[in-house]
């Protein structure tokens, strides 16, 4: 909006150390930076993966920060308390607080904290500097309320409306980018580990035209030892109770054989449930017109394929995909193949309940 970065003050509390009260969190990481510029690229010439990467490493940079804040290994309490010891006994202030870059950091345009409630509502406060602003955020279970300050007068240039609109259009992007990404394929016979893009689609046209179902969990969160609540309560609602891993790289045995057999277009009698925990990869399945969608999954993605829809599988260019499968009691893994499919029973409930488009 400004176009530029700004020292940012976000608070964490120190309540577990006697007379605690809080430090700052300083947001505006060089992660967060790289994250933001490359989201605002005029021309658009970073990738959405590289995009989706860079995110993961600006969140991570932020919970960091976050836990090094609340655990008395901030920056700003410790040089409060350099200056205030200077000034209690007299002493010359340190000459650090004089130079340009202490000003700077100090200048927070950007002032900024969680306020959670379970109740519709947001708390509200100004901002810390002249020409700042001041936004207070209350994380729900299906949407954010925030409210932003500025002052009127001396804000050189600050404008709260059009900072909210901003912000709108930022969590749009994000929630953009960590969606899977899909898209319509062309009709090109080359090499099936070509994107092969010929028009991009959102997840809600995804699910309409398909009956496809996708989620997305922080990939840290995928694994045994470390799964996410939320994906625990998804495994009981649809009664999983069974569920292994695979890798699928060149040195599986036979790997050439096994990928043209994923790749042959097929069905099953029950829904696939996929699960990736590493690496990358190409689903291809049918819409309600007959045409060829791509799928690109990478960490943390979860989808369900309907049972008798047709649908195949390929790595992407790096070869490499680690995944999840889970099952409804005993696992089977029986294809059916085009044109076989058509008359399986799976496949005729799907097509009765599968939307017509228009």
């Amino acid at each position: 909006m400004h176009g530029k970065c700004g020292a940012t003050y976000e608070s964490g509390s120190l309540r577990r150390y006697h007379l605690g009260r809080t430090e700052t969190i300083r947001s505006c990481t060089l992660e967060a930076q790289q994250f933001a510029r490359a989201m605002t690229e005029q021309h658009n010439e970073t990738g959405s993966h590289t995009k989706y990467e860079l995110f993961l490493k600006a969140m991570q940079a932020q919970r960091q920060y976050t836990t090094d804040a609340i655990n008395a290994k901030g920056i700003d309490r410790h040089l409060l308390g350099l200056r205030l010891i200077a000034a209690e006994n007299n002493l010359p202030k340190p000459a650090l607080y004089n130079h340009i870059s202490y000003k700077r950091a100090m200048h927070y345009i950007l002032s900024t904290s969680q306020v959670g409630a379970k109740h519709d509502c947001v708390m509200i406060y100004g901002p810390a500097v002249d020409d700042g602003y001041g936004c207070c955020y209350n994380p729900r279970n299906d949407s954010i309320n925030y409210m932003v300050t500025t002052f009127k007068i001396n804000n050189e240039g600050t404008n709260a409306i059009e900072f909210s609109n901003h912000f709108n259009s930022s969590l749009t992007d994000m929630r953009s980018l960590i969606e899977v990404q899909c898209w319509y394929m062309d009709d090109v016979q080359d090499n099936p580990q070509d994107d092969h893009r010929l028009k991009d689609i959102d997840v809600p046209t995804l699910c309409d035209r398909t009956g496809v179902q996708v989620w997305h969990f922080q990939p840290e969160k995928t694994f045994a030892n470390n799964e996410c609540p939320s994906l625990t309560k998804l495994k009981q609602d649809r009664g999983y109770t069974y569920e292994d891993e695979i890798k699928v790289q060149p040195s599986m045995e036979k790997y050439e054989e096994k990928l043209k057999m994923f790749f042959a277009e097929h069905i099953h009698s029950d829904e696939e449930i996929r699960l990736v925990l590493d690496g990358s990869g190409f689903f291809d399945v049918r819409d309600c017109d007959d045409k060829w969608m791509r799928i690109h999954v990478f960490p943390g993605d979860l989808i369900i394929l309907p049972a008798g829809m047709y649908h195949r599988f390929i790595p992407d260019s790096k070869n490499f995909i680690h995944v999840r499968r889970f099952f409804l009691g005993e696992p089977v893994w029986t294809p059916v193949n085009r044109p076989d499919g058509d008359t399986h029973p799976s496949r005729q409930d799907y097509i009765k309940h599968l939307k017509p488009h228009n």
